[in-house]
């Protein structure tokens, strides 16, 4: 994989001109209302962004990129010549500060049925999980001030570039889902610090875990 620390280092560079700079929605008649105060929505802006500023680099380096639905992993499919040949999954992710230390925690997909299957074609995914060469995540760190106005609501503090498993926590990331959790603490994000030595080690432990059952 000679393309391999060229194409994070150019993701990471990237990811840093990824900005906040909404002013509001702009009506038809040219009227400038306030965002809703919504996670989701913070989350689909700075994914359409982030978008914005790859595809173009994606093209350039002959990388041919396949976009996944709402509910599919990954976010984007790259492979042909520019990665050679390679598949990556690529994913871009949000979250929002908590405190000085901590975040509120990136979701890092699903181990479910396509996770589990690795050989096989499941629903969820766009292609079978197993390959996949890497699995990338792109992730962004916001505070968020839900009283302030839109220009101000949102702003993008830290950006990380890694391998799923670098990130990850041996916990779910949701209570009713199977959503892999990543770690919570700052510092070890951006050293890419998880819970897990390797990707081996990451997929044996996720892919036995047991979703635990409403008491």
């Amino acid at each position: 994989m000679k393309y391999w620390e060229n194409l994070i280092e150019d993701i990471e560079e990237i990811a840093s001109e990824v900005e906040w700079n909404v002013k509001g929605i702009l009506l038809d008649n040219d009227e400038l209302i306030e965002m809703p105060s919504m996670s989701t929505v913070v989350t689909a802006l700075i994914e359409c962004f982030a978008i914005a500023k790859y595809t173009p680099y994606f093209d350039s380096k002959k990388i041919n990129y396949t976009f996944g639905g709402e509910r599919s992993y990954p976010d984007i499919v790259l492979e042909g010549k520019g990665i050679e040949n390679d598949v990556i999954a690529l994913d871009i992710k949000t979250c929002r500060m908590k405190s000085k230390k901590k975040i509120s925690g990136f979701t890092l997909g699903s181990y479910g049925e396509y996770f589990r299957n690795p050989a096989v074609k499941k629903r969820g995914c766009l292609r079978p999980y197993g390959e996949f060469r890497k699995h990338i995540v792109v992730g962004f760190i916001y505070k968020w001030d839900k009283e302030a106005s839109t220009p101000d609501k949102v702003e993008i503090l830290e950006r990380i570039v890694a391998e799923k498993w670098q990130l990850s926590s041996r916990k779910t990331g949701t209570g009713t889902t199977t959503a892999i959790g990543s770690i919570t603490e700052l510092s070890r994000i951006l050293n890419r610090d998880g819970e897990f030595s390797s990707e081996e080690e990451f997929e044996k432990y996720w892919r036995k875990y047991e979703k635990k059952k409403k008491s």
